[in-house]
């Protein structure tokens, strides 16, 4: 990718916009070399480390309602 604009997808320009893609400081020069894997991880650990981020997700804090009253609400 370059750094202009309409060299970008649509899709690529929305999220952009949106702050969710950062378009790169500079062009990659095809001799580049990108970083290779860190390691093998066993695929039991990548199973645990993918459930407990469903299990992250599906968890629904709801605020603490003690106190109110003592913040100046009236009770109805």
């Amino acid at each position: 990718m370059s750094n202009d604009p309409a060299d970008y997808s649509e899709q690529e320009q929305q999220l952009v916009a949106r702050g969710v893609l950062t378009p790169p400081l500079r062009e990659r020069k095809p001799s580049d070399a990108l970083p290779g894997p860190v390691g093998n991880i066993p695929d039991g650990v990548m199973k645990q480390v993918w459930r407990e981020e469903r299990e992250d997700r599906c968890i629904v804090s709801v605020p603490p309602t003690r106190g109110l009253e003592s913040k100046g609400r009236n009770k109805t």
